[in-house]
């Protein structure tokens, strides 16, 4: 028998969302990561929905990063996501580019 998670894989075919899934199941666990363009995101339960996801975009590295609030993408942390909004931010924000310094429209 599938799972829900079998069936999102096959419709998506993407390992980094299997990836996000299975380190978000576990209700007490953050996912991070990061990206070439010096940008990553954490995902985290969301606090207000046990059901839900919120993200945040970080700046920086591995070893040290910081909440980023200027992207053009959002400028606070975005809260009340499904796992398929949370990783459709986290392809956005490998998409940004490398350094962005401009401001949100």
């Amino acid at each position: 028998m599938k799972t829900v998670t079998d069936e999102i894989i096959e419709l998506m075919n993407d390992k980094d969302l299997l990836k996000r899934i299975l380190n978000t199941l576990d209700k007490s666990k953050r996912h991070v990561e990061f990206y070439n363009n010096g940008y990553g995101i954490s995902i985290v339960p969301d606090v207000n929905n046990s059901n839900l996801y919120q993200v945040a975009v970080l700046v920086g590295t591995e070893e040290e990063y910081d909440v980023c609030f200027d992207t053009p993408i959002t400028d606070d942390v975005i809260e009340g996501l499904t796992i398929l909004q949370a990783h459709e931010i986290a392809k956005q924000v490998s998409e940004l580019e490398a350094n962005f310094t401009g401001t949100l429209n």
